[in-house]
């Protein structure tokens, strides 16, 4: 998808954050390690807080950035991997964290 205005980059953002959100909580249900748990569950914690975020930037600058033609980027480019295997066990789960 073209992300030719902000409303379509900032779209794009906020649905891009719930999807790893998701993932995150996903990632934490599966792991049994505590620690791995507490990583996960602090991951989504972080990523609500980017949610709220780009929703008050998007609330407070829609209407001055809205008419500036934005080229150039395609959110196929930043699309993230965010599904777990159904497989997916703890030592997976450690080695995604390394990446």
């Amino acid at each position: 998808m073209e992300l030719g205005t902000f409303g379509a980059i900032m779209k794009f953002a906020l649905d891009t954050e719930d999807a790893v959100r998701n993932f995150y909580e996903s990632a934490a249900e599966s792991a049994t390690d505590p620690g791995l748990v507490s990583m996960f569950g602090e991951l989504s914690n972080r990523g609500l807080k980017r949610t709220k975020t780009l929703m008050r930037i998007r609330r407070e600058n829609t209407t001055e950035m809205i008419l500036e033609p934005i080229t150039g980027l395609n959110s196929d480019s930043y699309e993230p991997v965010v599904s777990l295997l159904d497989n997916s066990d703890d030592k997976f789960l450690r080695e995604f964290r390394k990446k």
